[in-house]
């Protein structure tokens, strides 16, 4: 695994709380770390360098909701953050920001080609797309290829919804087709950051993903749940 991959603690909020993700969808609280300033700490604390943290209230409201979270996560920890959930514009990604958000993640509807390029100058911006939505491998990749032209971000997030919150492990055959498939469009993706998120589970899947072309990993269940040892990953 090469030194520099990040595995990324991933908090989830909802009302208030840190919740379970299986499938894009909420299946319950995380009660051992249900406070996500303290499950912020927690992970910080071991050593995490970035955090990613998904405003599920905001991805259904479509716009930030928890803002405030954001802000006293910030204050909290030293670590980096990432946040996504709810944001659709220039203006939802600023707020962040100003929160105190290092990266923020923007899902691009690729066919309104202004509000994509309006995004440009925003420093940090992380480019999400699920897997489990495009028809093709080809699209998915010609998709963000318009993308980062378009916005000029420099990172993308690919989620395997499929596989999301199953720990049942990454699906190392099409991400590897997918990331060629990248490769192929051209200059565009080279230095680009490369993060996947969805079912990872053990070292070895850690150790696939950096092997196929990957920069990091977003790890949920299999921190919280234990199967993953935190001191092994971070």
């Amino acid at each position: 695994m090469r030194s520099n991959f990040l595995v990324i603690p991933s908090i989830d909020i909802s009302m208030g709380k840190v919740v379970r993700i299986k499938q894009h969808r909420v299946i319950g609280f995380e009660n051992r770390l249900e406070d996500p300033v303290k499950a912020a700490s927690f992970w910080a604390d071991r050593g995490a360098n970035r955090l990613h943290i998904i405003d599920i209230d905001g991805s259904k409201a479509g716009h930030p909701v928890n803002v405030d979270t954001v802000q006293k996560i910030s204050k909290t920890v030293t670590s980096a953050i990432q946040v996504g959930g709810g944001v659709r514009n220039p203006k939802d990604a600023l707020l962040l920001k100003s929160a105190g958000a290092d990266f923020v993640i923007y899902r691009p509807r690729v066919s309104d080609k202004k509000n994509l390029e309006s995004f440009k100058g925003i420093e940090g911006i992380i480019l999400g797309l699920d897997i489990v939505r495009w028809p093709s491998l080809n699209q998915l990749s010609s998709n963000l290829l318009s993308a980062l032209s378009a916005t000029g971000a420099k990172s993308f997030l690919l989620c395997d919804v499929s596989v999301e919150g199953t720990s049942r492990g990454p699906r190392f055959d099409l991400l590897e087709s997918l990331l060629k498939s990248l490769d192929s469009k051209g200059e565009i993706f080279k230095g680009v950051e490369r993060i996947y998120a969805g079912g990872v589970s053990s070292m070895k899947d850690i150790e696939g993903l950096s092997s196929i072309g990957f920069s990091a990993a977003v790890v949920g269940a299999a921190l919280y749940q234990g199967s993953l040892e935190v001191g092994d990953v971070l």
